[in-house]
């Protein structure tokens, strides 16, 4: 304020015993790009919020709005500060972003009210998944998760042992840690296996959570995995910083690092195509796993079993028909700001034709498809 020559209208504070002071100040400044750089400065030392505001400075006023939004969100979900002003930076960076292409910000700070409002409502005892098992084997069964929103989550047993693909949200962890409870009694001295398709935030939620399990992936979907901020492509900027804003929406956290076993080697080679990385047993089930050519996402895996035929897509396929209620609700407020280029749909289009190539190798007939997202499909 001081550096800023700017005129304090008034000044409060309390005291409530918490090691930390509130202070309400008043301020009136003359120049809103002044406003913006004190409110830029301070939300990177403090949580902040504006209580009123009146001002006609666009930059300042998608500002204001991010501000305010992170405040929200905290009371929604009882984030730690730490993660507050985390979501403030990914804001202001998101924002600048956007500015200089000539777009608007609240497009996708609108969008995620509409996630964080969404979540917040489907927690606890309004979390009602779909869950349906499946007789595989003799001794294999499938259950499948579908939750009102993020990846289904689908959970392969045998005797004591799971085998995990993907694992949604890690904002829904307690409720999912209690669906598994109840499901498998015994689940935390059960054997663990986590196989994830990609490194997305709604697809790899459990993976910090249920720390007595094995995580097999390949080499980009590790560093992913440590690293979610994905690539910024020149025609997706909404979809982007969606993306990097919705990670702490949802509560994503890295799994330790030394609970990861890398399949396929630690030097990946590049290429257009579904390359096979390597073959796991899970009791009386041999799974290939394929990296693909990486449309959705770099290192996306699709995992194949021969005998009984099921095929695990990730997001290179969805289920769109066969839904819930809740995820159809979903859809409607989803990431979809961007088309998709004419370069990624033909990418989309051939990497499918390729994945079909493989599923005609074994015969279609009969085949479960296990998509990211809606009820399996019986071909």
């Amino acid at each position: 304020i001081d550096k800023y020559d700017v005129n304090i209208t008034y000044l409060n504070s309390r005291e409530e015993n918490r090691g930390y002071q509130y202070f309400n100040i008043g301020m009136e400044v003359s120049n809103p790009k002044i406003s913006k750089k004190i409110l830029d400065e301070v939300t990177e030392i403090y949580m902040t919020n504006v209580v009123s505001y009146n001002g006609n400075y666009k930059e300042l006023d998608y500002t204001v709005a991010y501000i305010r939004l992170a405040n929200i969100i905290q009371k929604l979900f009882s984030l730690e500060d730490k993660k507050v002003m985390e979501f403030v930076s990914e804001c202001r960076d998101a924002s600048s972003l956007l500015i200089s292409r000539g777009q608007d910000p609240t497009l996708v700070f609108d969008k995620i009210q509409e996630l964080a409002d969404f979540i917040a409502y489907h927690r606890d005892l309004n979390f009602v998944p779909r869950m349906i098992t499946h007789q595989i084997t003799e001794e294999t069964t499938l259950t499948v998760i579908e939750p009102p929103c993020g990846s289904n989550t689908y959970v392969l047993r045998n005797n004591d042992d799971l085998l995990f693909v993907d694992s949604g949200m890690g904002i829904f962890s307690d409720e999912m840690i209690t669906e598994l409870r109840e499901m498998f009694p015994a689940f935390f001295s059960m054997g663990k296996t986590m196989l994830v398709t990609h490194a997305d935030s709604d697809h790899a939620g459990l993976l910090s959570v249920i720390e007595n399990a094995d995580i097999c992936v390949n080499k980009r979907t590790a560093d992913g995995l440590m690293n979610m901020s994905r690539p910024f492509k020149d025609e997706d900027a909404y979809d982007y910083c969606y993306a990097r804003l919705s990670r702490i929406i949802t509560d994503y956290r890295a799994p330790d690092a030394d609970r990861i076993r890398i399949i396929g080697g630690t030097d990946p080679v590049e290429h257009d195509d579904f390359l096979l990385l390597d073959k796991i047993m899970f009791g009386d089930m041999e799974l290939e796993l394929y990296e693909g050519p990486g449309v959705h996402s770099k290192g996306e895996t699709v995992i194949l079993c021969r005998g009984p035929k099921i095929l695990f897509t990730g997001d290179l396929y969805s289920n769109s028909n066969d839904v819930t209620p809740e995820r159809k609700e979903f859809n409607e407020i989803a990431p979809f700001l961007s088309k998709d280029s004419e370069e990624d749909l033909t990418r989309l289009t051939n990497a499918r034709s390729k994945l079909g190539e493989i599923m005609d190798s074994i015969g279609r007939d009969g085949m479960i498809v296990c998509g990211g997202h809606g009820n399996i499909k019986r071909l």
